[in-house]
Parts: structure tokens; C-alpha cells; sequence
């Protein structure tokens, strides 16, 4: 009868715990929360990815973002910090999901556990909190972990998404210090600071439409435009990389759907609710002149348009505002040139953002087709043509377009010398363009 008693008294302590006390986890490797059903759901998601700069969530971006998991399972991973998200994601937005679950990682270790591993596999929404990006680097690069995590991001079949450190480690170019991170006025003095060494190229996430994009958060809050300005300008100095960037301010958002059409949701009272895109220039004068060690950055054009920005306002309208496969805003974004004299940061607002619009420096003598960038990466840009025709220099044909002023798609080439056909009012020439892999 004792026995029975005590028993009892066991059964019901675990049983208050289970209902009043969060369902938790500890491991030596990590501490694991769970919200909601423990049992896996399987559901038809509308992939997405979403952006966040940091600070104070922003409930619409969240909800669209929950949204599109449609009722399935989600995952909260970082790397310290506890189950903040928990409650946040599970009952205090109205949008109804399986579960939430968040794991803590507290070492690399915690990258090869199966119970990790299933989990990454079965949710239906991953979202990285933020916290420090050199630890989230260090935690997951290499690892079976981050291996999955990189096949989900880059298959786009999910819904993924991070705020501040959870949103930089996204990019395909990656700023992950492992100690420090740099300011703006160390950056634009130096590029190769050591706070400035722990850039890592297309070695990460390796999703095609942030392939060769540096992203960066707490923007307008932290003075982070030369920083980032000085990110770009190290891609094309240590990698040939015409970069691109995506930047947010805290509380704004960015949610990207399928088709890459993105949303920006932040307050637009706020008049600081704001995500940036930038581009380096596609003249043929578009490399930086100065990025040395110990020498301030000069990034200057002849036109001075080192980098194209488009400054888009948050809103709290579901309506695409930019346009990331042709990388165009909507109507109604400030735009923006963007260049660094001898370390100092200059800003001086455009009429437009496309840089085919502004005549090159150089190349457009005697009435030849102007070609920019030479070297390319993942697109080159002409002069309006009749027809253009890209092939090898062996005359092995690769691709071609008609009435059209750019190649694009062109990042699966191997790296090496080719030859570009153009034909426009009945002349037709030749041109020599180097393509970097």
C-alpha cells in the first residue's frame, strides 16, 4: 500500500510538470525547449526566406513567416539565450503551429547529434535567433549539422529565416568575427584591420539568390554603411566579386517568397524602419582603386557610383516591394550612390539605380559595343544589340539572346576566357571576356 502510495505521489509530481513547468532538455552539447506537440507533422509549406536587422521583432513579418509554414513544426536554433521564442511563436501571434521547438547549442559537438540532425530535417521553419555569428560560424560550418541546414537553404523548400546574427550568417559571403566585430570608421581606415579577417566567401549557406551577397544588420543604429560599403570592396579585391548587399535596420524586415519577390515590413511612421540593397557598379571601371592593409579605402567612379543602394521603407502592407531576381525596387525607394574618398564614407542621392543607365568610363571609343564588368561573375552587361552570342574560344556554343542588353545566369561557367558575338544594326564584333567561376 506504501509502495502504491508513493507511487501515486511520483506519477503526479511528473504529471504537474509536464503541464506547468516547459518541457526542457539539458545534454552536456546542448538544451533543447518544447512547445506544443511533440510528435512530427508533415505539411505542404510555401518556401520563403525572411530577413530581420534585429531589435524588437516585427509581428507582421513574423506572422507572414508563420504563416507560410502552414501549421507545421518550427524550429528556433542559437546559441545562447533560452525559449524566448517559445510562447512568441507558438500562441502569442494567432497563427496556429504544430510545435516550437528551440535548441540551445552549447559546443560543435552539439552539430553531430542525431537527435539534432532529425530535428533540422523534420521542421518545417527554421529560424536562427540572433547572438553572435563567429560562434553560430564556428558551431556549425563543416559540421553534418550545417551541412543540413545548407542543403534546406539553398533547395528552398522550407521557410528559413534569423534576426541580427541569425540573419548575417545567411549570406553567401559571411562576416563571422570571431571576437570583436568591426566599426565602420576601422573598416573604411583599414580594410584589412584585424577586426576585418573573418570575412568567408560563398563557404556557408550557398542559396543562388544570396550567392555573393553580404548582409548586415542593426544598420542605421550601429553606423554600419561603411562597413559594409568596405565588405564589398574586399570581395572585389580578394575574390574579383562585383558583391551585392542586403542591410536592415532593427524592427524591419524582409520576407522573401518563392518567386523572390520581397516584402518590407517595419513601421512606416517610424521614418528609420528600412532595408537597403546595394550593388558595386557593373561600368567597366567598377574596381575599388585603393583596398590595401594599413591604407584607407578609396572606392571612387568616374561618375561616382561606386555602389548603387535602393533604400526601401518598412511597411506594414503584404505587397512585393523589391524585385530580387532583376535586383529593382518598386517606385517610390530613395536611391542612392554610395563611394569611399581616402577612408571617408560619401553618399549623394540618384535619379536611378540601374547602372546600365550611366555611360561607361572607358570602352565606348569608335563606336564599339561597351561591355561591363570584364571580368563577370553572373551576368554581363552591353550596349543594346540585335543579337549576342557567348562561346568558348575553341567555338563551342554556351548561350545567346536576341534584342537584349545582358547575359545572365552565367555563374556555372568554369572560370576562364571566352569569346561574345555581337551584332546590332547589321555590324557585328567580337569581344574578349573573362568569366570568373
Amino acid at each position: 500500500m506504501q509502495v502504491k502510495l508513493k507511487n501515486t505521489v511520483k506519477c503526479l509530481y511528473c504529471y504537474l510538470l509536464l503541464v506547468f513547468l516547459p518541457q526542457h532538455c539539458f545534454s552536456q552539447d546542448y538544451v533543447r525547449y518544447m512547445t506544443g506537440d511533440t510528435s512530427d507533422v508533415t505539411r505542404e509549406v510555401k518556401p520563403a526566406f525572411v530577413l530581420a536587422g534585429g531589435g524588437p521583432d516585427n509581428d507582421l513579418a513574423m506572422k507572414w513567416m508563420l504563416n507560410r509554414a502552414s501549421g507545421g513544426d518550427v524550429l528556433v536554433l542559437r546559441a545562447s539565450g533560452s525559449d524566448g521564442y517559445n510562447p512568441y511563436f507558438y500562441s502569442e501571434l494567432g497563427v496556429t503551429v504544430n510545435s516550437v521547438e528551440t535548441i540551445v547549442f552549447r559546443n560543435r559537438n552539439a552539430s553531430s547529434d542525431p537527435y539534432i540532425l532529425r530535428r533540422i530535417a523534420e521542421a518545417e521553419l527554421i529560424w536562427f535567433a540572433g547572438g553572435d555569428q563567429g560562434k553560430y560560424y564556428d558551431y556549425w560550418a563543416g559540421t553534418p549539422a550545417g551541412d543540413l541546414m545548407s542543403a534546406i537553404a539553398e533547395s528552398r523548400k522550407r521557410v528559413m529565416g534569423g534576426t541580427s546574427a541569425g540573419m548575417m550568417i545567411l549570406g553567401g559571403i559571411l562576416y563571422a568575427p570571431t571576437g570583436t566585430g568591426v566599426i565602420s570608421g576601422e573598416a573604411l581606415a583599414d580594410p584589412y584591420h584585424f577586426h576585418m579577417q573573418e570575412l568567408r566567401y560563398n563557404t556557408f549557406m550557398k542559396t543562388a539568390i544570396f550567392r555573393d551577397v553580404v548582409f548586415d544588420t542593426h544598420f542605421d543604429q550601429r553606423d554600419r554603411a561603411g562597413r559594409t560599403l568596405t565588405f564589398m570592396a574586399r570581395a572585389a579585391k580578394d575574390k574579383g566579386i562585383r558583391a551585392r548587399a542586403i542591410a536592415c535596420n532593427e524592427h524591419t524586415a524582409i520576407c522573401i517568397d518563392e518567386n523572390n519577390q520581397a516584402r518590407v515590413y517595419g513601421d512606416p511612421d517610424s521614418g528609420i524602419d528600412i532595408a537597403y540593397f546595394l550593388e558595386a557598379n557593373c561600368e567597366d571601371t567598377w574596381q575599388p582603386l585603393t583596398v590595401e592593409a594599413g591604407k584607407p579605402l578609396t572606392w571612387t567612379t568616374v561618375h561616382q557610383n561606386a555602389v548603387i543602394v535602393q533604400a526601401v521603407a518598412g511597411s506594414d502592407e503584404d505587397k512585393p516591394v523589391f524585385n530580387l531576381n532583376e535586383w529593382k525596387s518598386a517606385p517610390g525607394a530613395d536611391l542612392m550612390h554610395w563611394q569611399a574618398k581616402n577612408g571617408t564614407l560619401e553618399k549623394k542621392t540618384s535619379q536611378t539605380s540601374d547602372c546600365r543607365a550611366v555611360p561607361s568610363g572607358t570602352g565606348d571609343v569608335n563606336g564599339h559595343v561597351k561591355l561591363y564588368p570584364n571580368p563577370a561573375r553572373d551576368i554581363l552587361h552591353f550596349d543594346q544589340v540585335d543579337k549576342a552570342v557567348l562561346s568558348t574560344l575553341t567555338g563551342k556554343y554556351v548561350t545567346e539572346c536576341n534584342d537584349c542588353g545582358y547575359l545572365q545566369g552565367l555563374d556555372g561557367l568554369a572560370r576562364g576566357l571566352y569569346m561574345l558575338q555581337l551584332t546590332r544594326a547589321g555590324r557585328t564584333e567580337v569581344r574578349k571576356t573573362v568569366m570568373l567561376d
